[in-house]
């Protein structure tokens, strides 16, 4: 069963039910889709599972900071170290903070570095 996500007043995320139930959204690095949870990949280094949706979630995300780069994956641009091009069309994104190296599917390149650019000129 998904529980819905909500937002404390600090703009923490809270997860109902988990031990581990509040995460501010800047320490999310990336996060990832595995058939009915995801996992979030957190800076200092925890990964916590969490029975939601991707989609229900993102809302909830800073839109400048977050991008959805794959049906599976949504990555924090702040996170981005490194971009590089990946096989044909896809890029690699190397990532501070963890060795996971994150593929944005090509369907979603422009898209990404649309939301890259953003970023980098919001900061």
């Amino acid at each position: 069963m998904k529980r819905k996500v909500t937002k404390n007043a600090d703009g923490n995320l809270v997860f109902p039910g988990n031990k581990d139930s509040v995460v501010n959204p800047y320490d999310i690095i990336f996060i990832k889709m595995n058939d009915y949870a995801m996992s979030l990949h957190v800076k200092d280094g925890r990964v916590l599972t969490k029975v939601t949706s991707l989609k229900g979630l993102l809302p909830l995300l800073p839109e400048v900071f977050f991008a959805y780069i794959h049906r599976t994956y949504a990555v924090n641009l702040s996170c981005v170290k490194d971009v590089s091009p990946y096989e044909i069309r896809n890029l690699q994104l190397d990532l501070y903070y963890t060795p996971e190296k994150i593929i944005v599917a090509e369907r979603k390149v422009d898209y990404f570095n649309e939301k890259f650019e953003a970023y980098k000129s919001s900061i």
